[in-house]
């Protein structure tokens, strides 16, 4: 007797246990017509695979915006340079047009290309950053002070963040230049943290000014911090007028945030007497 051969079972392949995982939704629209929509394969690190990175670079070099997500919501991310850019962002951003610009750095060298940093800068960056830091320095004297106050509105100055969020800090590194970190915020004034909310609100406003060009978002599973960051200055220049610093241990707090006053003021008394040389 011959036994029927039994139906081919396809065997089922097996599971990498290094497979990326999914962390991040990317979504990249030219003009208002959405032309991908697809699930950014995030490293163990929470980093952009660079195929998704060079979209994004592409975006920003070709005067784009980018959604990305920093360390307390999401912001949006321009080359700070450009003055179209620039001009989409205050399309979208209300009061970008005259507010200080923030600039996100993916390292501290990059930074000091732009800025001069005092001990008292150093010292707080190595407390604290990456992180929910921003602090306001001074421009060096490598570039044109009045071009970039006129592009970033500031005196002077440019608020330099070394973000924890890593797809900032990878963007930055792999431009080798800042680019702007500037909060999504709703009508009422409130950071928008919700990824879809982000995106429905620029693109409404892209809609209702009549604004054409090239987005590009990342969502992340989760952002570092629920508090806003705190923007601060160790620095006597470019203070906002009658303002002052009455010694070297004591910060000016442009906006108060989740990381206090006496915390940033605790980290400059660990200072040496020869740090303070540049502050008589």
């Amino acid at each position: 007797m011959i036994l029927p051969r039994p139906a081919h079972r396809a065997l089922r392949p097996q599971m990498s246990p290094f497979r990326p995982r999914l962390g991040a939704e990317s979504v990249f629209e030219g003009a208002k017509m959405l032309q991908t929509n697809e699930i950014v394969r995030l490293t163990f690190g929470d980093s952009l695979a660079y195929g998704h990175l060079r979209q994004v670079c592409y975006t920003l070099r070709h005067g784009g915006l980018c959604i990305l997500p920093s360390d307390t919501c999401y912001s949006l991310a321009a080359l700070p340079f450009r003055r179209d850019a620039l001009a989409h962002l205050a399309s979208i951003l209300p009061g970008k047009d005259s507010d200080p610009i923030p600039l996100a750095f993916g390292s501290l060298a990059l930074a000091q290309q732009y800025v001069r940093l005092t001990p008292r800068d150093e010292k707080l960056i190595d407390a604290y950053c990456p992180g929910p830091l921003t602090l306001v320095c001074e421009i060096n004297d490598q570039h044109d002070k009045k071009i970039i106050e006129d592009m970033l509105h500031t005196h002077g100055t440019i608020g330099v963040r070394i973000p924890d969020s890593t797809v900032e800090r990878q963007v930055s590194i792999e431009l080798q230049r800042p680019i702007t970190t500037c909060a999504i915020r709703d009508d009422s004034g409130e950071p928008v943290r919700i990824f879809d909310d982000a995106v429905s609100l620029v693109r409404m406003r892209m809609k209702a000014r009549q604004e054409e060009f090239l987005l590009f978002a990342v969502r992340m599973t989760r952002l570092a911090y629920r508090e806003v960051s705190t923007v601060a200055s160790v620095q006597k220049e470019g203070l906002p007028e009658g303002k002052e610093l009455v010694s070297p241990y004591s910060v000016f707090i442009y906006r108060p945030g989740i990381i206090e006053p006496e915390q940033l003021e605790s980290a400059l008394r660990k200072l040496w007497p020869s740090d303070f040389e540049d502050w008589t």
